[in-house]
């Protein structure tokens, strides 16, 4: 019998405006928690989350559809025929959509042998497909490869990125395309000039990747150096063709989460892990300049890290991201602007009546020239909760 979420926890941040409910007609076994990771919005009222299901047989990924305001379960998906039936751990970490009801999400899963596969499923006509595994680079050590991030930029031409395991016990970036609706062979990513080249030492991963155009896209992730350091990094393509990865000037223990591209060559990045400020770096015509320090709200911790885990744009100069930071009572989700080509400092996100510390927001996507959604999760007395957060600039 399955215990009914009734809405989103609904917030409303920035214009004057009463919060609005968002019904999500969602079901979930007892003492399973629905925990959206990412969000993607074809039009306003029509969006995709990836939700990761978690209870007693683990993690079960689903993707929960909205239709004119009102959220619901899409398909199910049969997983991969080498899944684990007992304990699936089946996760997704990104979704992404060409059209209404074309979107592809990206994620793992676990094997039989409780090895790590990457997942890759998509919707068709507003109807999910078989999930399916990827095919990955000569060397690789089966045991483990995880997709984070998925972008189409048009049906059937989305690009994927991740990590796997090699050969040699160590972990590498990898790139995986599909042409034609068809998923090619994962590809490794050409590492910076100063990477660690030592046996098992190498812990690279993109955690993320966007393409304004087919075949032109821009990736961010990390990898270690031959001083055993771990440093940010950025790829790009062109026409397809994967150049090598560049190091990116970020601060120490920094990492690019995520990024938001309003045209080729014109992006921003949102970093993770920082501490007593918020990071964002900003792309114009294929050059990426320094950090730009944001300003944590009034009542952060300062010695404590803070992140921006997701972006959006809506055009040049007005963006959004979302994240969290400390405070005395525990983490706490947090928002900031960019408008007019202009960072402001970051407010934090009111919860649901009854919400304890703790809550976070994991994506954000934006369905009209200033208003967005992220999406999340807040805790209360009778467990997890997923939320959604209308945004305006």
């Amino acid at each position: 019998m399955g215990v009914p979420i009734a809405a989103f926890g609904s917030v409303v941040v920035g214009v004057q405006l009463a919060p609005s409910a968002m019904p999500l007609a969602l079901s979930v076994a007892a003492r399973a928690h629905a925990l959206p990771a990412a969000v993607t919005c074809t039009s306003p009222g029509v969006c995709v989350a990836a939700v990761n299901v978690v209870g007693r047989e683990g993690a079960v990924a689903r993707a929960a559809n909205e239709t004119d305001g009102q959220w619901g379960w899409g398909n199910r998906f049969p997983l991969p025929a080498d899944v684990n039936r007992r304990r699936p751990g089946a996760v997704l970490s990104s979704v992404a959509c060409s059209g209404r009801g074309d979107c592809v999400a990206v994620g793992s899963y676990l094997t039989r042998t409780h090895q790590t596969h990457a997942l890759i499923v998509t919707e068709r006509h507003g109807k999910w497909d078989a999930a399916q595994s990827i095919e990955l680079p000569a060397g690789a050590n089966p045991a483990f490869a995880a997709l984070a991030s998925v972008s189409c930029p048009a049906s059937g031409a989305c690009v994927a990125v991740g990590a796997y395991r090699t050969g040699t016990g160590g972990r590498q970036a990898l790139v995986v395309i599909e042409r034609r609706a068809n998923w090619k062979r994962a590809r490794r990513l050409a590492l910076p000039a100063d990477a660690s080249r030592h046996r098992g030492t190498q812990r690279a991963l993109l955690d993320t990747v966007r393409c304004p155009a087919v075949g032109d896209c821009v990736a961010a992730g990390r990898y270690v150096t031959a001083q055993r350091t771990v440093r940010a990094m950025v790829a790009s393509a062109t026409r397809r063709v994967w150049s090598p990865a560049r190091v990116l000037a970020l601060p120490s223990g920094a990492a690019l989460q995520a990024i938001a591209c309003v045209r080729l060559r014109m992006c921003i990045g949102v970093a993770s892990g920082t501490v007593g400020s918020l990071a964002v770096v900003a792309q114009r015509r294929g050059r990426w300049g320094g950090p730009i320090r944001l300003r944590l709200p009034p009542n952060a911790v300062g010695h404590h890290p803070a992140s921006l885990t997701s972006a959006a744009c809506m055009g040049p100069g007005t963006c959004m991201a979302i994240g969290e930071y400390a405070t005395k009572a525990g983490a706490a989700p947090l928002m900031v602007t960019e408008t007019g080509g202009r960072w402001h400092p970051a407010r934090e996100v009111t919860l649901p009546v009854g919400a304890r510390p703790g809550a976070s927001l994991s994506a954000v996507a934006c369905v009209a020239p200033a208003v967005c959604i992220a999406v999340g999760r807040y805790s209360d007395r009778s467990g997890a909760h997923p939320m959604a957060v209308h945004l305006f600039l």
